[in-house]
């Protein structure tokens, strides 16, 4: 029977993220933060899933600008639409800029 020298421990250590920090895409990054998430949704954290597939929501006219925040804003034909309901009709054609400003009342948003 062959004869094998003693093997050396080797130390280990085991590293759990117990607090998502978010997305930071920089040279160095903390613990808790992810450099790259493609087709990662943090819907259900603390446990990560494939994004759903994206969809189409609509075939645009004549587009003229889009905005997305708690929801999506875009010009379309002439008019302005709001979480897909028309908001504002009768805009002239071409690009537009559409600004997002966030309100405060009573210190809630």
């Amino acid at each position: 029977m062959p004869y094998f020298p003693p093997l050396q421990e080797v130390n280990t250590k085991r590293l759990v993220t117990d607090t998502f920090s978010g997305y930071n895409h920089n040279l160095k990054i903390g613990d808790g933060e992810f450099y790259d998430t493609m087709n990662l949704s943090t819907q259900n954290f603390p446990l990560f899933e494939n994004r759903e597939k994206r969809g189409l929501l609509r075939h645009m006219k004549n587009p003229g600008g889009m905005l997305a925040k708690e929801k999506l804003a875009f010009v379309d034909d002439g008019k302005l639409y709001y979480d897909n309901a028309v908001e504002y009709e009768g805009l002239s054609e071409g690009e537009k800029q559409i600004k997002y400003t966030s309100v405060c009342y009573g210190g809630r948003k």
